[in-house]
């Protein structure tokens, strides 16, 4: 007995000393700007020693440096559980959250760290600044203004021990700090519409920065004020308020946009223009002035808009003017001006392109893009359009591919491509979606004929390019056209003409998965796995995996997925396909929705981060629809399955149709089926995913019950 226990102190210790050495090298890795390293070497201590809070401690700002959000919060939400005082791990937390937009949950994760008793009155302060910006940018102006009504409180009652700190040196100083602290409070307040407890904090503010002789910070607050007056519903005294606050020349563009939405909101929309004209020529070094003086003439005469903005936009490329320039003569209803601002300037085509031409007209095509008003403008004008350049045509094929309008924008992009062979690539994928083979197998050849020369550098800033990899681009329509011969032939050339050729025979792979061959397709996979790439490592697996699928063998897939999942515990993709694969065999179906849960939850969050509309994926909501049908939940089913098919992505999906269909019948609606089936049926049609398991031959079967 204790020889057994010596033993296992001796075990312990040694795993101690490991975790010790593990967690040292993480963090000079860490130090060394070598995250990714120093994760690895984090993880090995804390698997060691799981018990010790310092190594998860670290990995909360690693997996954040490598932009592993998800593992981060993790991370961090284990260590609070340990501590729930550790207010510096609380903030790492509610920064993450905040860069991940989930700005409700990282107010919550400050205030947690502004209660903690380690937090010093200076770190409490910050963080209730911290938590009431979170949830301003979450719109929940309640929250907002209780923490920063915290906030002010706080630098009430303890002025005397913030100023002993360091951080503020002398009394202005911390004046500034507290004028802050309310004008931010009172921007809360006004959108919590507290307008008298707003405009007191406006006045709060203003009286602590003239204390902190900061004369012009103080002025600057009657712009503040203005914004309380107008949210109350009086534009006219906001006019009022704001005229003397832009006697000072405010040198950014929001004031003045401001002014002109409320004097258009007080009626006085015709004085907008002359107005900002008058103080754009009383302060000639503010050019912003000009840009909203011309927008609001644009909205009274286009014609009058277009002369005024013509020398702004040879002077600047500022995203905030292309924003301007398209609403005003989106509302004005001409596209005319709109698309003369995409055309390319001239000498674009040559090798010393304008930059400035090309910077203005990506502003202006990402305009287009935010703003609806323009974007319908743009696809009714192109019926009866001449003369386009390429680079309009373009934006026609994307806009009208958005709004599922397939055959404007292939009209478009044939358009265009005709002067362009960059749009090769949008016009490819359009009819791959429609699955017109034969189309694409032409338009690649159409690409191989082609001189050289026609895939110079076209449009400022784009770089040279050739042409295209066609044996890639071709070879998977030649398999969905069963042309065995052509398919592998065409893969084969694009294998010995790629830079890498190993991520090129995972292609050739997936070649041979779509033409029914899943042993030779396994074969690639284990090939380029022995030439030990990590880089690959993942897209090994994930095709490896589809191969034993292909092939029956369910366990072997799983076991591929599982295995990425122990690498990175947050890839949404793999926890996507296990969780489908799991409901597919109606395996463990808790276990597969929390899976799709969680894809669908990190895939939001990364969409969120990037500022993409599109709310989630229709793929993962499609599998989440599915198993809550094998869960037996219909009305969820239905609900996610039509939420699914509001995404691009699932809408061309048979599948995802094929789902809802079979939730409809089940729920007795024969009709809903019916249309949902034949949908599937056609997108089945002339397609690998209609052959694979009979699933084209299914559905048809499915639909000789409800005729």
């Amino acid at each position: 007995m204790l020889l057994a226990l010596l033993l296992l102190t001796a075990a312990a210790e040694d795993a101690r000393r490991a975790a010790l050495a593990h967690f040292a090298a993480g963090r000079l890795m860490a130090a060394t700007d070598r995250p990714a390293s120093a994760a690895k070497e984090l993880e090995a201590a804390q698997k060691a020693d799981p018990a010790a809070p310092d190594p998860q401690r670290e990995l909360v700002a690693v997996y954040a440096d490598l932009g592993r959000d998800a593992a981060a919060v993790r991370a961090a939400t284990a260590v609070l559980a340990a501590d729930p005082h550790d207010h510096a791990t609380a903030r790492r937390l509610g920064r993450v959250l905040a860069d991940g937009r989930r700005f409700r949950e990282a107010s919550a994760a400050f205030r947690t760290a502004a209660d903690s008793p380690r937090a010093t009155p200076v770190e409490r302060l910050a963080l209730l600044r911290d938590a009431g910006r979170a949830g301003a940018d979450a719109g929940d102006w309640a929250d907002a203004a209780t923490s920063l009504g915290r906030a002010a409180a706080l630098v009430a009652e303890l002025r005397a021990e913030l100023r002993k700190s360091p951080r503020f040196e002398t009394d202005a100083e911390l004046d500034a700090e507290c004028g802050a602290v309310h004008e931010q409070l009172a921007a809360a307040l006004t959108g919590a519409k507290r307008f008298a407890d707003a405009d007191a904090a406006y006045r709060a503010a203003a009286r602590l920065f003239t204390q902190a002789n900061d004369p012009a910070r103080a002025a600057r607050l009657g712009w503040h004020r203005a914004k309380v007056l107008a949210a109350a519903g009086r534009p006219a005294d906001a006019v009022a308020a704001m005229e003397p606050f832009l006697a000072l020349m405010p040198t950014t563009l929001p004031p003045y946009t401001d002014y002109a939405d409320w004097l258009r909101a007080a009626g006085r929309g015709a004085d907008a223009a002359a107005k900002l004209t008058a103080l754009a020529d009383r302060f000639p070094g503010e050019p912003r002035i000009r840009w909203v003086a011309a927008a609001e003439a644009a909205r009274l005469d286009p014609a009058a808009g277009e002369v005024r903005f013509r020398p702004l936009v040879d002077k600047s490329a500022d995203p905030a003017l292309a924003e301007m320039f398209v609403r005003a003569f989106a509302a004005a209803g001409r596209a005319e001006p709109i698309v003369a601002a995409l055309r390319s300037p001239a000498g674009e085509d040559d090798d010393t392109p304008d930059p400035k031409g090309g910077d203005w007209r990506r502003a202006v095509t990402s305009a287009v893009k935010a703003e609806p008003v323009a974007a319908a403008l743009l696809l009714d004008a192109a019926g009866t359009a001449v003369g386009w350049p390429a680079e309009v045509w373009g934006l026609v094929g994307f806009l009208a591919e958005r709004a599922d309008r397939l055959p404007v924008a292939e009209t478009a992009l044939r358009q265009g491509f005709a002067s362009d062979p960059q749009l090769f690539y949008p016009l490819y994928r359009l009819l791959l979606r429609q699955r017109r083979w034969r189309d694409v197998v032409a338009l690649c050849h159409h690409i191989e004929g082609l001189p050289p020369t026609a895939w110079g550098r076209r449009g400022a800033g784009r770089k040279p390019t050739g042409p295209p990899l066609t044996g890639y681009f071709i070879a998977g329509p030649y398999a969905e056209l069963g042309d065995d011969r052509r398919a592998v032939e065409a893969i084969e050339t694009a294998v010995q003409a790629a830079a890498n050729k190993s991520a090129m025979r995972l292609e050739k792979a997936k070649i041979l998965l779509l033409l029914g061959r899943p042993g030779p397709a396994l074969a690639e996979c284990e090939a380029v796995a022995e030439e030990a790439d990590p880089n690959l490592l993942r897209e090994v697996r994930l095709v490896r995996s589809q191969c034993h699928l292909a092939g029956r063998d369910f366990a072997a897939s799983e076991r591929e997925l599982r295995a990425q999942l122990d690498d990175d515990p947050d890839d949404a993709l793999v926890l996507n396909n296990l969780g489908y694969h799991l409901a597919d065999e109606g395996r463990d179906l808790p276990a597969a929705e929390r899976l799709v849960r969680r894809a669908v939850e990190l895939d939001r969050a990364e969409r969120r981060k990037r500022g993409d509309a599109e709310g989630a994926s229709g793929t993962y909501l499609d599998s989440l629809g599915w198993v809550q049908f094998k869960r037996g939940d219909l009305p969820a089913a239905t609900a996610t399955l039509e939420a699914a098919l509001k995404s691009v992505d699932a809408v061309a999906d048979p599948t995802v149709w094929d789902h809802l269909g079979d939730v409809r019948f089940r729920l007795g609606d024969a009709a809903g089926a019916r249309s949902a089936w034949e949908k599937a049926d056609e997108r089945y049609t002339n397609s690998h995913a209609g052959r694979q398991f009979g699933r084209q031959a299914e559905v048809r079967r499915k639909l000789t019950l409800v005729r």
